[in-house]
């Protein structure tokens, strides 16, 4: 056996090696195990309907939705990482008394939904996707607003940005950039800092997206629809000046900032402050179309 065929096999290994070693980073990085709910909508006089919706790989995702009929757009929750539905009750609570009719979303890996290898943004848009088009086929008249937290507010900016049926956009506790925030993640889970760029190349490679694409701040410029931005004073998650970033990039016309004081990256959606912003928010757009 020559010793070019030998250098060749042992360059095939190594990056073999290399490859399986970033898998064995990600899935260390992105795993959690299934986040199964902590309460009942009942205990917040939520009255709700469980609907199992298709989306991709064969999966099925759970949503709730409120048995209150309304006139109102329907409102689309979706939770952030590592939590469920429960998260909106409080929230929900108080829009329901309003006479606001709620669909609550489980990405996969949460409540009732299927589980999944593991829990990326790019999972989360594609069960945002697959509800969308559940209920523009259910309910072909019904305009739609979207709230999301944190991951869930992440991509609810880009599903609107490529979807201008969507009536309006509330984002709580949204990171701004995708890159910065997987490095963050990255560095807390121990990952040698020298390796992440290479990780964030392969992650690229896996989805067929340039991180960039998937960022809100890179995204938010393109929502033409009207957009409240909240976030909390104490967020330790994602500090406060991420949503500064992404008002900047907000249009001018379109969109409001909203700063909770005190709120940390959870407990603003227990928030009356919250509660207020969102309802005057939410006030101003029906009136307004």
């Amino acid at each position: 056996m020559s010793l070019y065929f030998l250098l060749i096999i042992a360059i095939v290994l190594l990056v073999l090696i290399i490859v399986m070693f970033i898998r064995f980073l990600l899935e260390k990085s992105f795993y959690h195990p299934h986040i199964l709910h902590s309460c009942d909508p009942a205990e917040f006089e939520l009255v709700t309907e469980e609907i199992f919706m298709k989306t991709k790989n064969t999966k099925q995702i759970q949503t709730l939705l409120t048995k209150n009929e309304s006139n109102k757009p329907l409102l689309i929750l979706i939770h952030g990482w590592a939590n469920t539905s429960d998260i909106f009750y409080p929230l929900a609570k108080v829009l329901v008394k309003k006479d606001w009719q709620i669909l609550f979303v489980n990405a996969r890996n949460h409540g009732k939904s299927d589980s999944d290898s593991f829990t990326t943004m790019v999972k989360f848009i594609e069960d945002l996707n697959s509800v969308l088009e559940f209920i523009k086929n259910k309910y072909p008249k019904r305009k739609i607003i979207l709230i999301g937290h944190s991951l869930g507010a992440a991509t609810s900016i880009y599903v609107s940005s490529k979807n201008q049926d969507i009536l309006g956009l509330v984002s709580i506790s949204s990171f701004s950039d995708v890159g910065t925030t997987m490095e963050r993640s990255f560095l807390k889970k121990h990952m040698p800092h020298w390796i992440i760029k290479y990780v964030l190349k392969y992650v690229e490679y896996r989805i067929g997206l340039k991180i960039e694409e998937l960022s809100p701040e890179n995204n938010i410029k393109k929502i033409e629809q009207p957009l409240l931005l909240l976030h909390g004073t104490k967020d330790k998650i994602v500090p406060i000046n991420e949503c500064n970033q992404l008002y900047k990039r907000c249009g001018p016309n379109n969109s409001k900032q909203h700063i909770i004081e005190g709120a940390n990256h959870s407990n603003i959606l227990e928030n009356d402050n919250t509660f207020k912003a969102i309802l005057d928010f939410l006030k101003i757009l029906i009136f307004d179309t």
